[in-house]
């Protein structure tokens, strides 16, 4: 971890790192801690062979050709991972191995499929993604290869049976159960399971696995085959699985870990779940270290973390106190759902600016149903092509357990204040962490104790700030109040990263070519090019004409279209002002949660500067 954040921040050339890890391996011999140091090098070199490239085509147009290695469903389009095999640019020819991410309409594009897109290429919308591929598809050359045609068969095999008995929500909700993603969903499905806090149960993860270890055993418990023959086969059921859920993180965190459970089985080894979940997450790390910037990797560990380190204090001081079996046996969903979510929260703050507070109660209450619902769902696949009378038979049972899914979500989002708008400075969360960690406790404390003197301090300050990035100038006065200027789209990534309350309640007043709907901000009709709009809010002073002012007492900034224009979308340009003097930092508009904490240390340390 420690090399893939030194690559992140420091871009060490590769030959440099691996003289560096050759150098540490020979000290190795004389002291065994310096391989620690030659190991972080490596991982600093393995990272910079993941990270995007800097690609002269970026911004041009061209012909891009390459095969689609995972695909998800978003509504009325995808969202597809594919690996360039060839750029033609004025007719000369380039090979090349590079992921790109693209946005399909339609579901028409499958895993294996090979695309050829007219369009070019744009920088990375995230820390862990790739280059953005925008323009339009020219040719679809369906599924030609043995392993991906199998993988598309299963795929459609599973859309068809579930749209023959599960029509309508039904079936977005069995499908994202079983092929995982919340994209099968609608948008207003999506938003009150989210605000019930059940919206991980359509993240595949460790219990799909477990219901796939299950049937591999049933499966293979009436052969005589040996143990390890049954063991590779119920891999292969497992990496199988993998393949149809397109390689979402979570699966593959779970996969190496019954991989690894089954081998200590095999050999008859003890081993400690933590170390598992360790080496799950060095293997995956290894073969794609962006993947510790990755939202979808973050959860699913830190959840699996908190599983492991707060569920045993959790029985040792509870569970085992209560005397009577079947409420001891009530308690434990709700003793595991409440220990992942303690983990999960400090990301989903700083991610979604939102938690639900009522989510461990209505994960006691779902998570048993879908547990059961995919269970049998996995036996309508089965039974599905060997006795369809079967099949209906269990989609009787199926189709009222969803029904009472969507009810209990639907009851429970309409709680008030089951879910509230939350805004904690990253430090904070981070130290949150350390908390549970009993070596760093005492340390914790201190670091927590100061952050909050600091945080004081800088709300003290009577400061403006600017963001601006693109056509978008982001004002926040020293009452908090905020000021949108966006001639052209709303970047609403912008308004977040300063308020940090992800709501488009936290714009005051929005200064657009166009009234939002839905928006509870003020609006402020941007003004023509022959028209000048003037805005007095306190010692703050804008002015729009063919320039853009902005005056706080002593200070003025400008800017004109040209600036705005020549601006890049991928980084922030801050400015701190207190009305005296002014300073300025840049900050990465798509940056990772490290690039987050940075920047917000920034801010405070200025605010306490400029006091």
């Amino acid at each position: 971890m420690i090399g893939i954040l030194l690559q992140n921040f420091t871009h060490i050339p590769p030959l440099l790192c691996a003289a560096l890890c050759g150098i540490f391996c020979l000290l190795s011999l004389v002291h065994i801690r310096f391989l620690y140091i030659a190991t972080i090098f490596l991982a600093a070199c393995i990272t910079w062979c993941h990270m995007p490239p800097r690609l002269h085509t970026t911004g041009r147009k061209a012909l891009y050709s390459g095969i689609v290695v995972s695909e998800e469903h978003f509504g009325s389009y995808n969202r597809v991972r594919m690996y360039l095999n060839s750029v033609d640019i004025d007719g000369v020819r380039l090979p090349g191995c590079i992921p790109v991410q693209v946005y399909t309409p339609g579901p028409n594009i499958h895993l294996g499929d090979e695309l050829c897109i007219q369009g070019y290429l744009r920088a990375p919308l995230s820390a862990a993604g790739c280059p953005v591929l925008v323009g339009s598809i020219k040719r679809v050359r369906h599924v030609s290869a043995l392993t991906w045609s199998i993988v598309h068969r299963m795929r459609t095999y599973i859309g068809d049976v579930f749209d023959n008995m599960f029509p309508g929500t039904r079936r977005d909700v069995a499908t994202g159960l079983v092929i995982g993603g919340s994209g099968y969903l609608t948008p207003s499905l999506k938003e009150i399971f989210t605000r019930a806090g059940i919206l991980h149960i359509l993240a595949v993860s460790g219990l799909h696995i477990g219901f796939v270890c299950l049937f591999g055993y049933a499966l293979f418990s009436v052969t005589f085959l040996p143990r390890y023959a049954k063991f590779i086969g119920v891999m292969c059921l497992i990496i199988g699985y993998v393949f149809i859920t397109s390689f979402r993180p979570s699966v593959c965190r779970a996969a190496f870990m019954a991989g690894l459970f089954g081998i200590a089985l095999l050999l008859q080894r003890n081993v400690d779940r933590v170390h598992i979940t360790n080496i799950a997450a060095m293997i995956l790390l290894a073969i794609d270290p962006l993947l510790l910037f990755s939202l979808s990797f973050q959860l699913s560990f830190a959840a699996v973390y908190g599983i492991l380190h707060l569920y045993p204090k959790i029985q040792r001081a509870f569970l085992n106190r209560i005397s009577w079996k079947p409420l001891r046996m009530a308690c434990m969903p709700l003793a595991v759902s409440f220990s992942a979510q303690v983990f999960v929260t400090p990301l989903v703050i700083h991610y979604f600016h939102r938690v639900s507070l009522i989510a461990p109660i209505s994960n006691l209450m779902i998570v048993p149903i879908a547990s059961c619902i995919v269970f049998m769902l996995y036996a309508i696949l089965v039974l599905h092509s060997v006795w369809c009378s079967g099949a209906h038979l269990i989609a009787l049972i199926v189709r009222p357990l969803l029904d009472l899914i969507v009810f209990i979500a639907r009851s429970i989002a309409a709680l008030p204040f089951s879910m509230v708008n939350v805004s904690i400075p990253l430090p904070l969360l981070f130290c949150a962490w350390g908390l549970f960690i009993p070596v760093m406790r005492k340390y914790v404390v201190f670091l927590v104790s100061g952050l909050l003197i600091l945080i004081g301090i800088a709300g003290l300050s009577r400061r403006m700030i600017i963001a601006t990035s693109g056509n978008n100038v982001f004002v926040q006065c020293p009452d908090r109040r905020t000021i949108l200027y966006a001639p052209d789209a709303v970047d609403r990534g912008l308004s977040t990263r300063i308020t940090g309350i992800g709501d488009r309640a936290c714009i005051d007043y929005a200064i657009t070519s166009t009234k939002e709907e839905n928006a509870s901000a003020q609006w402020i009709p941007a003004p023509d090019p022959l028209t000048v709009l003037n805005i007095d809010y306190g010692d703050i002073s804008i002015t729009v004409d063919t320039l853009l002012h902005v005056r706080y007492k002593d200070q003025y900034f400008r800017w004109s279209s040209a600036d705005r224009a020549n601006s890049t979308d991928h980084h922030i340009h801050y400015i701190v002002s207190n009305g005296k003097r002014s300073m300025y930092f840049n900050g990465p508009a798509h940056g990772s949660i490290i690039d987050d904490l940075v920047t917000e240390l920034r801010l405070i340390v200025v605010q306490c500067l400029l006091l």
